[in-house]
């Protein structure tokens, strides 16, 4: 009979540290193998098969290699800028404008409404055209990029696209009054704003103001764009 292999407490075999033997394990072969509590470097306890510790299958609890991938997906996660601030403002912009499944493509990209190319670039160069405008917009406005935080981005003309000259940082009350004066209508089965309908379908005296007076009125998208405007004169 083999004379049984000692493995005392504290000897070392690479990160492990021998802590003490457990119960032994039958293998999926259906052997019995002896098995140690051991201490990694990192400080994480594990039990360790015998066979793994002497043949250096197994040097440590795994902490090297998932701080490899950390850094992999931290150099990855610099690269896209998804650590950036404002990342995720400049991802949903693009969705609105692009993606047809999204809840309200239709008031954006179901509009006409677009993304500038420099902004949509691929393999997030769009991206980081994106924050430089950001940084820029923030030095002409005495701000930093922390005092955004509390601001949102918003296209000054709302029937235009979002690119540097149309887009600026505002509060929500000043966001959501710009966008409270683009009215979507929908005409010959298009969806677009009251300026574009205007522009497009209307009469030449025609203005958005008035259009969308009519529509406030109850009248259909139609009429409202042609019908022709009574001027009234006085009496003399």
């Amino acid at each position: 009979m083999p004379k049984k292999l000692v493995i005392k407490r504290g000897e070392i075999f690479e990160d492990w540290v021998v802590l003490k033997e457990v119960e032994e394990r039958i293998t999926q072969g259906g052997h019995k193998c002896r098995v140690f509590l051991c201490k990694c470097s990192c400080g994480k306890k594990e039990e360790v098969l015998m066979t793994s510790l002497r043949s250096r299958s197994s040097t440590n609890c795994g902490h090297q290699r998932k701080e490899t991938l950390k850094a992999i997906q931290k150099e990855k996660s610099d690269k896209s800028g998804r650590h950036h601030s404002k990342f995720t403002t400049w991802s949903k912009m693009l969705e609105r404008c692009n993606d047809t499944s999204h809840i309200r493509y239709d008031r954006y990209g179901g509009r006409g409404i677009k993304v500038c190319k420099k902004w949509s670039l691929p393999d997030y160069e769009g991206f980081w055209n994106f924050a430089n405008w950001i940084e820029k917009w923030c030095e002409e406005n005495n701000l930093i990029l922390k005092d955004l935080d509390n601001l949102q981005l918003d296209r000054e003309d709302n029937d235009g696209n979002y690119e540097p000259k149309n887009c600026r940082w505002v509060t929500r009350k000043v966001n959501m009054r710009n966008k409270e004066n683009t009215r979507v209508v929908t005409y010959k089965g298009k969806n677009m704003s009251a300026s574009e309908a205007v522009e497009k379908y209307g009469l030449k005296e025609l203005n958005a103001s008035t259009f969308r007076s009519r529509l406030n009125k109850g009248w259909s998208v139609g009429k409202a764009l042609k019908t022709p405007i009574e001027h009234k004169f006085a009496s003399r």
